[in-house]
């Protein structure tokens, strides 16, 4: 995890501060008293800084819906989006937890509230496409997607995929388009964004008019060879894929 995102996180847990602790949340009548008490228990037998994704994955898929309120949503907040940065969510499912941010229309929450989220969005995306992690690979499209589809801005996250001179970003680039090669060819979509049409949409076209420049520019200058041969399929499948001018996001 990068400082910044680091930063970001302690930031939310001194915003979030305030929400206490509710060990007995309520919860849909169709419940069974007992189960739900259990529920209370799990997520209340630890402080909030050692509970993990298995502890909490329940709750981030119950909470705002049967279990649980929003403010109680704001308690757990921190360390939920802390072990989504670290890539230690386990059975928490990331893209859940940032769906719970629009289910609960947090871009009208408390100003410092939404300032702390965004600096977190922004820092985890700069992280997300600039880490050499192995495991930022591998939650890379969950997370893409999810971030795209909560963040006030998608030209913004795609501005700064365009702009990082980090290699591990043009190899992340490639390997995303290699992965989504056929859908894009055959289709002309991405599945990520099925729900979101407008987000495919923009990302091809910033894909032809901004990133194929990128890519010429990184294949001239580089001796990499993994890295050489990944720009040459992503650039030959962004060529192949078509987008209609009247459905571009203006």
């Amino acid at each position: 995890m990068t400082e910044e995102t680091s930063s970001a996180i302690k930031n939310l847990y001194a915003v979030f501060s305030n929400y206490r602790l509710n060990p007995q949340m309520d919860a849909s009548p169709l419940y069974d008293k007992n189960e739900v008490e259990a529920w209370n228990q799990k997520v209340s037998a630890k402080s909030l800084e050692e509970l993990t994704g298995d502890d909490l994955w329940l709750f981030v898929g119950k909470v705002c819906y049967t279990w649980g309120e929003l403010k109680d949503f704001k308690h757990f907040l921190p360390r939920i989006f802390e072990l989504i940065a670290r890539y230690e969510s386990g059975e928490t499912e990331a893209w859940i937890a940032f769906e719970k941010l629009n289910y609960t229309d947090w871009k009208n929450w408390k100003a410092s509230e939404y300032e702390a989220l965004l600096c977190y969005l922004n820092s985890l995306w700069v992280q997300l496409i600039n880490e050499q992690d192995t495991a930022a690979l591998w939650n890379f499209d969950e997370l893409f997607s999810s971030i795209a589809k909560v963040h006030p801005s998608f030209r913004w996250i795609l501005k700064q995929w365009e702009d990082s001179q980090n290699a591990t970003s043009i190899l992340r680039f490639c390997n995303f388009i290699e992965d989504n090669a056929t859908e894009l060819i055959r289709r002309n979509s991405l599945k990520q964004f099925r729900d979101n049409p407008k987000l495919t949409f923009e990302f091809i076209n910033w894909a032809k008019s901004k990133m194929l420049p990128r890519l010429e520019e990184v294949f001239s200058s580089s001796d990499n060879e993994e890295l050489l041969v990944k720009i040459l399929s992503a650039v030959e499948t962004i060529n192949s894929t078509q987008i209609a001018s009247d459905n571009l996001v203006q």
